[in-house]
């Protein structure tokens, strides 16, 4: 399963160097700007010689999976990537039964931005005082986003490697929310929670317990800081959010998935090597750039972290705005019992008008709500 970044063109590049016959690639991409993986897994294929499939999916054939997802996952899994994860397990189930993926790099070798974000907060933010820093990120946060965004654009491709990121907007405000929070744990939950737990008091009425998330980073507390968000990742990101996401969507098709950075010899090396080797100047996955760089020139692999989400602002925008409309409708979410409509219609619309994009967000509740009516 092909998307022409670091891990999975690391595994396709092994994979051909050991097999003997032919191999065979997939990859699916969406029209969107800004979505389409697909030119740079098929500028990895035509490289290594794989045979190579690949799938381009329009609003319509993406949108007809989001009734399937209750079913698929038998709970409210809301990481939107399903949805394309499910597209190519399908489109590879018609040429092979088992498929293997480049899930397990980024929780190893510091691969996600967070690591970027953590690393540069603890080294040069932090030294700061708090109310130097909240009054600098009040500042940032009046200037409009959307200014910034126009801007970054064209100075993109001429930054520096570790300053190139893809949905700049988002990781601004991100960035912007984490300068008064010195916690590591504080600044791991805003990267990958999203609802704040003040949030949630607003919304649902209940305190977010103590969980695995509080508990791991109280058992590495003196770690270095990319080691403990790495470690939280291992424990609770890549079982709970990935490879559950990899799992349930291929074996709805019938496709068995394996995962070879996850092999447990390369785990325990992995697990044994220092920072350097995994993070430098603020690029992550230094050794498996490296390694892949014998096989793969590395302009063709050498880009932003995009991720595998689909365009899923605009749908809801688009059209997903009905259903999200009548389930998160305040009428419905009355009788339900559960959420408080008014921050929720207050998310809605801020996004429908553009003033903000809360699309994790309503697309967590409408998961929920499509698997609440059809479970309960």
């Amino acid at each position: 399963l092909l998307s022409g970044g670091v891990d999975s063109s690391l595994v396709a590049a092994a994979m051909v160097r050991a097999n003997a016959g032919p191999c065979r690639t997939f990859s699916i991409g969406f029209p969107e700007s800004g979505f389409d993986e697909g030119p740079h897994a098929r500028a990895v294929a035509e490289h290594l010689g794989t045979d190579h499939t690949e799938l381009y999916v329009s609003p319509g054939d993406a949108l007809a999976v989001v009734p399937l997802l209750a079913d698929i996952y038998d709970e409210p899994f809301a990481d939107p990537s399903a949805i394309p994860t499910f597209l190519v397990s399908r489109l590879a189930r018609t040429g092979v039964t088992v498929a293997l993926s480049g899930d397990g790099g980024d929780e190893q070798f510091a691969g996600y931005v967070r690591y970027w974000m953590a690393e540069t907060a603890h080294r040069r933010v932090f030294r700061f005082p708090a109310g130097i820093r909240r009054m600098a990120a009040g500042a940032l946060a009046r200037v409009p986003v959307d200014w910034l965004d126009a801007a970054y654009r064209p100075l993109s491709p001429r930054l520096p490697q570790r300053l190139r990121v893809a949905k700049f907007p988002d990781k601004w405000k991100r960035l912007l929310s984490v300068l008064g929070e010195p916690d590591i744990l504080e600044l791991y939950r805003m990267a990958v929670c999203a609802w704040t737990r003040e949030d949630i008091r607003d919304l649902a009425g209940v305190e977010v317990p103590e969980s695995a998330l509080e508990r791991t980073f109280a058992a590495t507390r003196g770690w270095p800081v990319l080691a403990r968000m790495m470690r939280a990742d291992i424990a609770m990101y890549l079982p709970d959010a990935m490879l559950t996401k990899v799992d349930r969507a291929s074996m709805a098709v019938g496709l068995e998935v394996r995962v070879p950075l996850l092999d447990h010899r390369l785990v325990e090396f992995s697990s044994r090597l220092p920072d350097r080797f995994k993070y430098q100047n603020g690029r992550g996955k230094v050794l498996l750039r490296k390694v892949l760089s014998r096989y793969v020139p590395p302009e063709l692999f050498e880009r932003p972290k995009q991720g595998f989400a689909p365009p899923v602002a605009s749908w809801l925008r688009g059209d997903l705005k009905p259903l999200m409309l009548d389930l998160l409708s305040p009428d419905s979410l009355k009788q339900e019992g559960v959420f408080n409509p008014a921050p929720v219609a207050r998310a809605v619309g801020e996004h429908l008008s553009g003033k903000a994009d809360h699309h994790y967000r309503l697309w967590a509740l409408l998961i929920w709500e499509m698997w609440r009516r059809r479970w309960m």
